[in-house]
């Protein structure tokens, strides 16, 4: 088991859990933020399997070998498509979860620091610092997007991700396929969920 990358996973369930504590003191959300990333997790490890040519059904055993890799793309479909079916009526939950989805985000980033995995591209003669970059960057579209009304925030959230991701990604050093496409589409539903909550706000439970 490389713990190195289970302390990090923690760090970003833990950064989760506090933002939910202290955000939503009064309808806690931080068990289905928890379903969602593990749902993501498992569908991003299967998709991952199958892209290596390994498929499941086959090798069983090793779809619990998480550390062998997970697709963030397919991951990160199945969480948000999860959310969305389970709280399709009630948009004001779903933006009570943007914020600490954030935030668990860049606690995951920030996990760098335990698998020695931060530094990106060299520029100069010293490497991007990549990994507490993003972290930070989460953390800033946090703030930002608790200050939109909550019917507003996954969308804008989605935005935020995939410009952060789409931005970064590119100074990872360790970058070995082309997923910028996947962040691309979050930027463009993210953008286009932004603009339908505000031309139909009733729809949304925010008019």
């Amino acid at each position: 088991m490389e713990f190195t990358l289970l302390w990090a996973a923690l760090t970003g369930v833990g950064a989760m859990w506090a933002a939910d504590r202290w955000l939503n003191a009064d309808d806690r959300r931080f068990d289905d933020l928890l379903s969602a990333a593990l749902i993501g997790i498992a569908v991003g490890r299967l998709a991952a399997m199958i892209g290596g040519g390994s498929y499941p059904w086959q090798h069983p055993g090793l779809i619990l070998l998480v550390r062998a890799g997970v697709h963030p793309g397919w991951a990160s479909l199945a969480a948000i498509v999860w959310l969305t079916i389970r709280f399709r009526s009630a948009p004001v939950a779903l933006g009570a979860m943007a914020v600490p989805a954030l935030i668990g985000l860049g606690g995951w980033e920030a996990g760098c620091l335990y698998r020695s995995a931060c530094g990106g591209v060299i520029v100069g003669s010293s490497a991007v610092p990549i990994g507490l970059i993003a972290g930070a960057a989460f953390v800033g579209a946090a703030i930002l997007v608790h200050r939109f009304p909550p019917p507003t925030r996954p969308g804008a959230a989605l935005l935020g991700a995939g410009v952060i991701r789409s931005a970064s990604e590119p100074f990872r050093s360790a970058l070995t396929h082309s997923i910028i496409w996947w962040y691309l589409v979050a930027i463009v539903v993210g953008l286009i969920v932004a603009v339908a909550v505000r031309r139909h706000p009733a729809r949304f439970g925010t008019g």
